[in-house]
């Protein structure tokens, strides 16, 4: 026999083994179905979201666009009680770290055993010139400074049995 004939035979079984390894019967998901299962994780490169722990009240989620008079946030209560209102502390840092403002809002929430609300409270930034540096920057901005910020529970308030 040839040797051409055995290189090419090597190789069509070669060529032959590996398409049988691969899963070509997986279907491939539509765009729509892709953007339906996004992964946990595109989300948390966008903010510094994490599962908050078991019996506590996190935060989540801020915001505060530029000339926005309001900032918000998401509140969760993984405890087993309702909650009515929480006290954050608030500090706002220029994009070096430096401390630019610290601030202390107590906000009323009625808020269910395991689960979270959106809150809105004013914004430290009066004269509407800065933006949380993970919101978009509007178009046309001629003036604008971005700032990061940290976020913490200093207490949360359970109503007593009684109250309920």
């Amino acid at each position: 026999m040839n040797p051409l004939r055995y290189i090419s035979a090597i190789l069509l079984t070669a060529t032959a083994a590996i398409a049988l390894a691969q899963d070509f019967t997986r279907p491939v998901p539509s765009p729509a179905a892709q953007r339906r299962h996004r992964p946990v994780q595109a989300v948390i490169l966008h903010d510094t979201v994490t599962a908050p722990p078991a019996d506590s009240v996190s935060l989540a989620g801020f915001e505060k666009p530029l000339r926005s008079v309001r900032e918000s946030l998401f509140v969760t209560n993984s405890t087993s009680r309702p909650v009515t209102g929480v006290t954050i502390e608030l500090s706002y840092y220029d994009m070096h770290g430096n401390l630019m403002h610290r601030a202390v809002r107590e906000v009323t929430v009625t808020l269910p055993a395991g689960e979270t609300r959106r809150v809105e409270f004013p914004a430290f930034d009066r004269q509407q010139l800065f933006y949380y540096h993970r919101s978009p920057l509007p178009r046309g901005a001629s003036q604008a400074t971005p700032f990061d910020v940290t976020a913490r529970v200093v207490n949360s308030i359970h109503p007593h049995l009684s109250d309920q």
